[in-house]
């Protein structure tokens, strides 16, 4: 899983490059990890809340939230976006979209068809974890690589 360099919402979208003040980042997924990693790596400066995996969020957290806000932009998760998209303004909160990456070879027409069942996922909003959209290209690249075995191809993920 790789994350875009962007954050968008229903009405914008936002370069991270252009992000100069510090933003309150809001996870509820079970592990962070990455994505603060990824926003540390291009030297953003951020607020971290953390909640839990699948949190849904009482009306004392957004006051905290709000009361830790002070004027700045929110970043979370698309799953986390779904969650408190009623209680901010298109103003306020964003998310950072996931994209799936690849490494080591694949013929063009695994790639196409594992671009268009991601595209398709964040698209229709079936899936709505970065976990669930790995599983899913797990299981076709393990089909695929299955296949494969017989031809002597190996795929890396």
């Amino acid at each position: 899983i790789a994350y875009e360099n962007s954050v968008k919402n229903k009405l914008k979208s936002i370069n991270l490059n252009s992000i100069k003040n510090s933003f309150l980042l809001i996870t509820g997924i079970a592990n962070p990890k990455y994505l603060v990693d990824y926003f540390n790596k291009k030297g953003l400066d951020f607020l971290h809340l953390k909640y839990p995996n699948h949190h849904n969020f009482k009306e004392n957290e957004i006051k905290e939230i709000r009361r830790q806000q002070k004027g700045r932009k929110i970043i979370t998760t698309e799953k986390d976006f779904g969650r408190l998209e009623n209680y901010f303004t298109s103003n306020e909160l964003f998310f950072i979209p996931i994209k799936l990456k690849f490494i080591g070879e694949m013929n063009e027409s695994l790639h196409l068809k594992l671009k268009i069942i991601s595209d398709r996922i964040v698209i229709n909003r079936l899936v709505v974890s970065e976990h669930k959209t790995t599983k899913i290209c797990v299981w076709v690249l393990k089909n695929k690589v299955a296949k494969n075995r017989k031809k002597n191809k190996t795929l890396v993920w």
